[in-house]
């Protein structure tokens, strides 16, 4: 027997993108209300498969978190109700067997290229594959209750409490630890789709129109288990070079993450900081290697004087080798006139490739700069 698979189809343009999507809730929808959700991965078709069930002995781990929160975590913080501990735990990247969705198609496309606006994003964009480029899932919520193979279906999208209230509390039936954990009591080996309560604080579940998919003890990806459920959008290599030239995203890093968290991170990535290129151990080895070549490299041009003070400096960069300020203002001309810049030997270094490379200029001085400046022998 051929296992199904789901429905992929991909995407060249904007257009066709919302075309899809109207094909995928034709494809999907089998009752009036049905709720389709949606969800965006910025790197290729990732398996559906939550945080938790990515490490071995999922469940057993699982019950370890649990036991870790019980002891350390005050109760307060989430509320009473297992829920509530779950959907807090999933907000703080604890891993857990849910599994986020948005009820907005455009929210997902927002997650999906979000890479595409940052510093590296055309970059990283060109060093693709196809089929490392983002997706959009399309999941019917409801259907997936509906059509459970070894549990009991349930004919609806159950609410279930995230928020601290007890007359929140889901019905019995539904209680997290009652059908999933590895101490279950009826236990469910098939995925389930909820409908969180969000607490007032959590600012981010509630903008993101976060829905979950909750793994039963099945570790089969979700595409796996229910392939008729779900529609998968590809964007081709064409769609997401438009996509990262346009302005406009519907919902920008700052609606997505409206909590102190996520403004702090929204800031500093508007804030295009670029950290210095300093690695320390290599930093050490050109500080050691001016310091043995400093003695041979003066003896050498003993009669030019002019420059002694340059020893010990190299133009590699400030944050390995402070230079002096003749030192700097002879690099800001050499590079003015269009001359060579050395940057230390590898085969001196032992370095496994080249950093750099000189490029000699033709005059006499140049050349002569290139010994002093540098302070390399040979």
């Amino acid at each position: 027997m051929i296992e199904k698979l789901m429905t992929t189809k991909t995407a060249t343009d904007l257009n066709q993108f919302h075309s899809l999507l109207v094909e995928a809730r034709q494809t999907l929808l089998e009752r009036d209300h049905d709720e389709l959700w949606y969800r965006g991965h910025d790197r290729g078709p990732f398996p559906l498969i939550p945080k938790l069930f990515r490490h071995e002995d999922p469940e057993a781990r699982e019950t370890a978190i649990f036991q870790i929160c019980d002891q350390y975590v005050e109760q307060k913080v989430y509320g009473s109700d297992p829920w509530s501990q779950i959907s807090w735990m999933q907000h703080y990247g604890i891993p857990t067997r849910l599994l986020d969705w948005t009820t907005e198609a455009q929210i997902a496309l927002s997650f999906a290229v979000q890479f595409l606006k940052s510093r590296n994003g055309e970059e990283d964009l060109r060093g693709r594959a196809p089929h490392e480029m983002p997706c959009v899932y399309v999941l019917n919520a409801s259907r997936l209750n509906r059509m459970c193979e070894t549990d009991k279906p349930v004919n609806e999208v159950p609410v279930v409490a995230a928020a601290k209230e007890p007359e929140h509390r889901p019905e019995p039936k539904y209680e997290f630890r009652r059908i999933f954990t590895k101490d279950a009591e009826k236990p469910r080996v098939y995925p389930l789709a909820v409908a969180p309560r969000p607490a007032d604080i959590n600012k981010r579940q509630i903008a993101q129109r976060g829905r979950f998919t909750v793994q039963g003890s099945n570790l089969d990806p979700l595409e796996i288990q229910a392939p008729n459920c779900i529609f998968c959008i590809q964007f081709s290599a064409k769609l997401c070079e438009c996509l990262r030239q346009v302005t406009f995203i519907p919902f920008d890093a700052l609606r997505l993450y409206p909590d102190e968290t996520g403004i702090a991170q929204f800031v500093a990535s508007e804030a295009r900081l670029r950290l210095l290129p300093y690695d320390p151990v290599l930093a050490r080895k050109i500080r050691k290697r001016l310091k043995e070549t400093h003695a041979p490299d003066k003896d050498r041009i003993a009669g030019q004087p002019r420059y002694h003070s340059l020893f010990g400096t190299c133009n590699f960069g400030d944050p390995y080798i402070k230079r002096p300020k003749k030192a700097a203002e002879l690099l800001r001309a050499l590079t003015k006139q269009g001359g060579g810049h050395l940057f230390l030997s590898p085969v001196r270094l032992e370095l496994e490739k080249p950093i750099l490379y000189w490029r000699p200029s033709l005059t006499t001085r140049s050349t002569q700069t290139r010994t002093c400046l540098f302070s390399l022998s040979g």
